[in-house]
């Protein structure tokens, strides 16, 4: 039967994405400007909180299949461009789980992150145990349930972006509830952490996923606020020789007009790519300016063309991420463009 819905309810995805002192779940963390994720507060007992889940995931479903004219469980699913008409299998374990709960410490501080500067920093990044523990915990606890009790799928997909895992004060829960299940492991590198790397060996679809975004070390310190851009890289090649194989670095490049849209940081990147011999590498947009900024939009365009051919030629695949789909389109003419006045002057 086809109807409207979407991956993350139809594989059954758990988002833990909010701050902690809200303690709900969520199936996504997408969102449509002032409408309400469906969700399902955390409560002390996991069964209920697990059994509340499911209940609402069944009425999402079941309302997806009808599409009423007033929806209750789905008015903002409906508006949400991940929202499609297909012939829809439903998963009865959990698939993808999202660690990006906060406040949660992460020690960058990114030039395009909202999260890391003045008082946002404070919201985002300063942990209290004493403030924070008991909802922690809740997690932790309904995650244990789920996990022990067979909510989940024997192939389980973890995504751990909750402030800089390395340095997160209930790093070894985390790790310990991940266990050998596969993980895309979203850290900066600033720091060499062994339970990503037992990890990355015990199972090789796990990924370690950080956003380089420059190849120059001048850069680095101007989009990172610290200058360790050797140490980083040194990192990296600690974790490329201890993974089972070169799908498991996975880097990221995002486009940031002015700053890393250079011929000399393409050529570092690209430099670095090869010694790792990655094969996963995407290139996205600066979110908080490029959907706004029909300027700072025209630029990454340019700058995302001449990255992935420079990619291309090199024989490193990519793919062109997060952008919007018609500037993906023009992302696309603007590589056929540089081919093709390549080809002329040949």
């Amino acid at each position: 039967m086809k109807f409207y819905s979407c991956d993350y309810v139809q594989k059954f995805y758990l988002k833990f994405m909010d701050h902690i002192s809200n303690a709900r779940i969520q199936f996504c963390c997408i969102g449509v400007k002032g409408k309400t994720l469906p969700y399902v507060p955390l409560h002390d007992s996991p069964i209920q909180t697990l059994d509340e889940l499911t209940e609402l995931r069944r009425n999402i479903v079941n309302e997806n299949k009808i599409s009423p004219k007033d929806r209750q469980y789905t008015d903002t699913c409906a508006s949400c461009r991940f929202y499609r008409l297909d012939e829809w299998n439903e998963s009865d374990k959990i698939t993808d789980i999202g660690l990006g709960m906060y406040p949660a410490p992460c020690q960058s501080k990114c030039c395009y992150c909202s999260s890391a500067h003045g008082e946002q920093r404070k919201k985002f990044f300063h942990f209290s145990k004493a403030e924070h523990g008991e909802y922690y915990e809740k997690i932790f606890e309904t995650l244990d349930y789920a996990k022990k009790s067979g909510w989940m799928s024997t192939n389980v997909f973890w995504k751990v972006a909750s402030g800089e895992i390395s340095i997160h004060p209930y790093k070894d829960r985390i790790t310990k509830i991940i266990n050998m299940d596969a993980a895309m492991w979203h850290t900066n590198c600033f720091i060499y952490d062994d339970n990503i790397a037992a990890n990355l060996i015990a199972n090789p679809k796990s990924i370690v996923y950080p956003s380089i975004d420059c190849g120059t070390p001048e850069t680095w310190q101007k989009i990172r606020g610290f200058d360790n851009f050797a140490e980083v890289k040194a990192n990296l090649v600690r974790y490329s020789a201890t993974a089972l194989h070169h799908n498991q670095i996975y880097l990221k490049y995002i486009i940031l007009p002015g700053l890393n849209d250079n011929e000399r940081d393409f050529i570092g990147f690209i430099e670095l790519v090869k010694s790792l011999q990655a094969t996963k590498i995407e290139i996205s947009p600066d979110d908080n300016k490029v959907h706004s900024d029909k300027n700072y939009r025209e630029k990454s365009v340019k700058a995302a063309a001449q990255l992935f051919f420079m990619l291309s030629i090199n024989s490193v695949s990519s793919y062109i991420g997060r952008f919007h789909p018609d500037t993906q389109s023009k992302i696309v003419s603007s590589v056929r463009s540089i081919v093709s006045s390549l080809s002329q002057t040949q």
